[in-house]
């Protein structure tokens, strides 16, 4: 349906098909004109300045790194925007690792050395490991 200026009234149908065709044309020129632009080319300033911009930026995050005592093989997994202070505070608070408490070590104790043994020392033996107590006089 083509717009005619002759005709005094239009229902609201044929309005709404007016428009839908105005803007389907519009829309298809604007495609075309978007196909034909290419991106701007950088010139050889530009392409330097990024360069300094992105090695600032990794000297930055060496810095904050160093400063917070995180190793610097690390570096390349945080973002710019990272808290490198909270993540220096997590790596020194679990520096030593999980060290599980349920497995107890094996004494190396014998009979020797617990007899030369002060009482004082026998009594926190026998309250921390009761177990290598009992081991001991059973060997006796």
């Amino acid at each position: 349906m083509e717009f005619d200026l002759t005709a005094e009234n239009y229902t609201a149908q044929q309005v709404n098909d007016l428009l839908q065709q105005h803007i389907t044309k519009e829309t298809e020129a604007l495609r075309e004109e978007i196909k034909g632009l290419k991106p701007k080319e950088k010139t050889s300033t530009e392409e330097v300045l990024e360069k300094r911009t992105q090695a600032l930026a990794k000297r930055e995050k060496d810095f904050s790194c160093k400063e917070h005592g995180i190793p610097l093989e690390f570096v390349d997994y945080f973002s710019d925007s990272a808290d490198f202070e909270k993540v220096g505070l997590f790596l020194k608070q679990n520096q030593g690792g999980y060290i599980p408490s349920a497995h107890k070590q094996k004494s190396t104790m014998t009979k020797d050395t617990f007899e030369k043994l002060s009482y004082s020392e026998k009594a926190k033996l026998y309250i921390e490991n009761p177990e290598l107590i009992q081991s001991i006089i059973k060997t006796k």
